[in-house]
């Protein structure tokens, strides 16, 4: 069993606490991009050079979301899951349960991707990609595990609440709605 400082502790927790959240929000935007262009489309136009803009950030939000899930289940480094579990026994106060099970495909297919496109800018990309899908599904076992840490080491308020993660989504739907408003035309 790893021991570290209750401090320490935290701050590992906190930062992985971060990690989570921003890779909800890189969900959200996702979620938003991919939906309401879709929606906007049918009825409206959107000026071309939004759009590159818009696919240009859309992509390195699954860069992003991808390196963040990926770090979360990696086996070694300070700020894996894998690795806060050791160190939380030291502090638990309950039964958090195993480490969380996953898609066991999507995971090898966010290393692979992390580790080949991302890492090494190789000119093959797998030929079966993640998708965000894959990579919500990976976050959502993440975030459930960290969340029964924070509850068994009685932190229950750094824990990633579902208020906290619907008010994410609806702060990005309301900051992409807001910026896209300017770019729309009435298709004639």
């Amino acid at each position: 069993m790893k021991t570290v400082s209750e401090k320490d502790f935290e701050e590992r927790m906190l930062r992985i606490r971060s990690v989570l959240r921003n890779a909800w929000i890189d969900t959200y935007g996702l979620d938003v991009i991919d939906s309401y262009i879709k929606d906007v489309e049918k009825e409206h136009m959107i000026d071309g050079h939004f759009v590159s803009i818009l696919n240009h950030y859309r992509k390195l939000m699954q860069y992003d979301l991808c390196l963040s899930v990926t770090r979360m289940y990696e086996t070694t480094g300070n700020n894996s899951l894998r690795n806060i579990q050791a160190i939380a026994i030291g502090f638990r106060t309950g039964n958090w349960g195993k480490f969380p099970t996953v898609s066991l495909p999507a995971l090898k297919k966010a290393e692979a991707y992390r580790n080949s496109y991302l890492a090494h800018l190789d000119v093959e990309v797998s030929s079966t990609p993640i998708t965000n899908d894959d990579m919500t599904q990976l976050l959502k076992s993440a975030t459930a595990f960290y969340n029964s840490i924070c509850i068994n080491v009685s932190k229950p308020e750094w824990a990633l609440s579902d208020n906290e993660l619907n008010l994410l989504h609806l702060q990005r739907y309301f900051d992409f709605i807001d910026v896209l408003q300017q770019h729309i035309k009435d298709k004639e």
